[in-house]
């Protein structure tokens, strides 16, 4: 544990074991001391009952916050998973850091950096170990069974939404869109030739195909618009508060860059494009919405593909 003088307190934590020891203080057997042990294990206790009742990383990280805020009056924490694609931060940052890097059984399990305006104490800092010792497992836990969600919702070739997460996003988006009067789009895209690059390539090129289509896709849509593969070679798209003319110019976009995009499979050049068909919600049945955005793909490929229909 390295300690930085008059600013912070960086700590590296691995199974809840720092890299080096911080000097610390420990309550010997008087009165005063087992009353303040008894305190610190009643706190302790509570906290994994908080931090247990939950599955969803931010609740159990905002739960962790408010149990420093309150134990050490700690200002703000951050905590960062890249890999499971999770940031909270709560409060607001102050001067003085404590920060570890979280793992369990060699799994990485992100960072973690809570601040206060005054400096950490060696009491502090045990205080801060014994919590991170409580938060471990519930933590992991909810990382499990967010990835577990994310499995079940996801194509595992591509990494789009599969059908089921479809299914739910499609009526959502009509929810939405019927209580406040909004408008989206859906975009069927389907590559074209795809049994060709299979029959010429294998069926190895033809999963590159798949993956590469959805990463260029993925590249083009904003942020707020969605993509699942629904079959085969086929994606559709579901373009939030999207009306016809927004919906053809991505349309537009997407085609065109995955026209211009090089695609190569074990250096044999891959010749690939789409047809895009583009549908508005116009309070139809979830049925009558995709059959209208199907046959705008049939169009397309009608006239001679590689171009999108309305």
């Amino acid at each position: 544990m390295t300690i930085r003088p008059n600013t912070s307190t960086e700590n590296t934590l691995t199974d809840i074991v720092p890299i080096e020891h911080h000097a610390i203080q420990t309550f010997h057997d008087t009165s005063e001391g087992s009353q303040l042990q008894s305190l610190h294990s009643n706190a302790q206790l509570q906290l994994s009952f908080n931090l247990q009742s939950s599955l969803n990383p931010d609740q159990i990280m905002l739960r962790f916050f408010i149990h420093m805020n309150q134990a050490l009056q700690c200002n703000s924490l951050h905590y960062q998973n890249s890999s499971a694609e999770i940031e909270f931060a709560s409060g607001s940052e102050a001067i003085h850091s404590a920060e570890y890097e979280l793992s369990l059984s060699q799994e990485s399990l992100g960072s973690l950096k809570l601040t206060r305006s005054r400096l950490f104490s060696d009491d502090d800092i045990a205080y801060i170990e014994d919590s991170i010792c409580v938060l471990l497992y519930p933590l992991r836990n909810s990382l499990y069974y967010k990835r577990a969600l994310e499995l079940a919702t996801q194509d595992m070739l591509t990494g789009a939404g599969n059908r089921i997460s479809f299914d739910k996003a499609i009526v959502r988006e009509m929810e939405i869109s019927r209580r406040h009067e909004l408008p989206f789009s859906l975009l069927a895209v389907d590559i074209d030739h795809f049994k060709a690059i299979n029959d010429e390539h294998g069926h190895a090129a033809g999963d590159y195909a798949l993956r590469a289509v959805s990463k260029t896709i993925a590249k083009v849509i904003r942020k707020s618009d969605s993509i699942y593969r629904i079959g085969g070679d086929e994606f559709t798209l579901i373009l939030g508060t999207t009306k016809q003319r927004g919906a053809t110019i991505l349309a537009k976009r997407l085609c065109d860059e995955v026209n211009k995009t090089k695609y190569a499979y074990q250096g044999q050049r891959l010749d690939i494009t789409v047809s895009i068909g583009v549908a508005v919600y116009d309070n139809e049945s979830r049925a009558e919405l995709c059959e209208k955005a199907d046959q705008a793909l049939y169009r397309a490929k009608h006239k001679g593909r590689n171009r999108i229909s309305t």
